[in-house]
C-alpha cells in the first residue's frame, strides 16, 4: 500500500507539491482569521441561546445579584395549596437570611405579575431571589 502510495506520489510530484502548498496557506488563513475568540453570548439557535431569551422574556428582573430558583411537580400544579406551602417552606430559610435582599414569588403577592412566573402547564414556578450588594 505504502509502496503504490509513494509510485503515485512521485509521478505527480508537481501537483502533490502545489497541493500540499495551497493547503499549507488555506491552513495558515485559517489559524489566523479564525483564532479570535469572543466570551459571552450564545448561539440563538441552540437549546442555551433558546433558554436564555425565554429567561428573559418570561421572567421579571431584579436589581442586584439574582439567582431563580425553580420548583416543580409531576403530581401538583401551583395552584394546589400543597404546592405553594412546599415552596414557602423551602424560601423560610432565605426569608431569613440577612444577605437576601429580596424574594420575588407568585405565592406570596411580591410578583407584580405572578402568571410570569409560573410555567403554561402550570407544573412549575419560578422564584427570582436577589441578594444585598456588598
Amino acid at each position: 500500500m505504502f509502496a503504490a502510495w509513494g509510485r503515485f506520489v512521485h509521478r505527480r510530484r508537481w501537483p502533490v507539491l502545489a497541493v500540499s502548498a495551497l493547503l499549507l496557506l488555506a491552513s495558515g488563513w485559517t489559524a489566523a482569521s479564525g483564532a479570535k475568540l469572543q466570551s459571552g453570548g450564545f448561539i440563538e439557535t441552540s437549546d442555551s441561546g433558546r433558554a436564555s431569551r425565554l429567561i428573559e422574556h418570561e421572567l421579571p428582573t431584579a436589581g442586584g445579584a439574582t439567582f431563580t430558583l425553580v420548583f416543580s411537580s409531576d403530581r401538583l400544579t401551583v395552584t394546589d395549596a400543597a404546592f405553594g406551602d412546599a415552596v414557602g417552606e423551602a424560601l423560610l430559610p432565605l426569608r431569613e437570611d440577612p444577605r437576601v435582599a429580596t424574594i420575588v414569588s407568585p405565592f406570596d403577592g411580591s410578583a407584580a405579575d405572578p402568571s410570569a412566573l409560573i410555567s403554561k402547564d402550570k407544573h412549575a414556578a419560578a422564584v427570582d431571589v436577589a441578594t444585598k450588594d456588598e
